[in-house]
């Protein structure tokens, strides 16, 4: 089985998941955006990336499933900060 195969099997399985709560796990690694200080390490754990010829990223269900409901939604409140801090260097 090659890489998109076994790739495209672990979000079929439900094993990793494309959005949580509506967002995108780019928001928790914010050095992909030169922003390193935003980055909730605390989170980390809870997503994964593969970069090839193109990027996939992804949220890591089994880690999700651990944090409490406070922790979610410290990490949803988090991510939509994160994603409002950079949409809005684009609305200008």
């Amino acid at each position: 089985m090659d890489s998109g195969d076994n790739i495209r099997r672990k979000f079929d399985s439900g094993e990793w998941l494309d959005k949580w709560r509506g967002l995108e796990s780019i928001w928790v690694d914010m050095s992909w955006f030169n922003r390193p200080d935003l980055t909730l390490k605390k989170y980390i754990n809870c997503v994964g990336t593969f970069c090839s010829v193109g990027q996939v990223d992804w949220w890591e269900a089994r880690e999700l499933k651990k944090l409490s409901n406070e922790e979610k939604d410290e990490l949803e409140s988090l991510c939509k900060r994160n994603r409002d801090i950079i949409q809005s260097r684009y609305k200008k």
